[in-house]
This record gives C-alpha cells, structure tokens and sequence, in this order.
C-alpha cells in the first residue's frame, strides 16, 4: 500500500520534470523564434513588443467656478465643496461664480 509520504514524494518529482519540461520546451520555443526572426529580418519593434504603451495622463476637470474672496475653484464634477454650499445657502447662485 503507499503511504502518504510516498505520494508526496511522487508528486514533488513530477513537479521537477514538469519544471525541467517547461524549461526545455521554453528554450526550444525561445529558439525557433530567434532563428525565424533573423530569417525573416523581423525586430522587435516589428513585434511591437516594445513595452507598455504610454498612458495618456488623466486631466483634471477643467475649473469652471471660482470663489472672488478666496480664488478656490470647482470644476462643477463631483461632491461640491463646502464653499459652494455656503454661498448658495446665503442665497447666491452658481452663474454668481461661473468663471
């Protein structure tokens, strides 16, 4: 009957043959490719493998309010900001603070 440990021990070495596999096959893959590349004159820019692409950076909304005593601005997106609260609670409308 096999035990436990033997198990264990099967499953660890066909662990390493699958590693020792998967290296092997990887070098030959690895191979083939160059060899083709070099036949066929292909770069690595022809791949447009070159990297990640650049990331367009995100922009901030653009102001589109703007408190006169303090110079704070909003782009009118998202939560208000508490200065706007004030003001239109005191009885002022956002055209008051359009820019």
């Amino acid at each position: 009957m096999t035990t436990l440990q033997d198990l264990i021990q099967q499953r660890d070495a066909l662990n390493e043959k699958i590693e020792e596999m998967q290296k092997t096959l990887r070098a030959e893959a690895l191979s083939e490719i160059r060899a083709a590349m070099r036949e066929y004159q292909i770069s690595v820019e022809d791949l447009g493998l070159t990297g990640k692409p650049a990331r367009e950076p995100k922009v901030k909304g653009v102001p589109k309010y703007r408190d006169p005593a303090t110079q704070q601005t909003w782009s009118g997106r998202g939560k208000r900001p508490q200065w706007i609260h004030e003001a239109l609670a005191a009885g002022k409308s956002l055209a008051d603070y359009a820019i």
